[in-house]
């Protein structure tokens, strides 16, 4: 991949990874949102 492609990726990455450390402002109801433990987690969710 070239230089600008990596630097995207990155940033791209490190937004998710703030952003499933701290849902709450992310998500209409932060008291149930990704709580359960068997659905699919934020993190997987702006990933796939």
């Amino acid at each position: 991949m070239n230089e600008y492609a990596n630097a995207l990726k990155e940033t791209l990455t490190s937004l998710i990874r703030e952003m499933s450390a701290e849902p709450a402002p992310f998500v209409k109801n932060p008291e149930n949102d990704f709580t359960r433990k068997k659905s699919c987690p934020l993190k997987r969710l702006c990933t796939s």
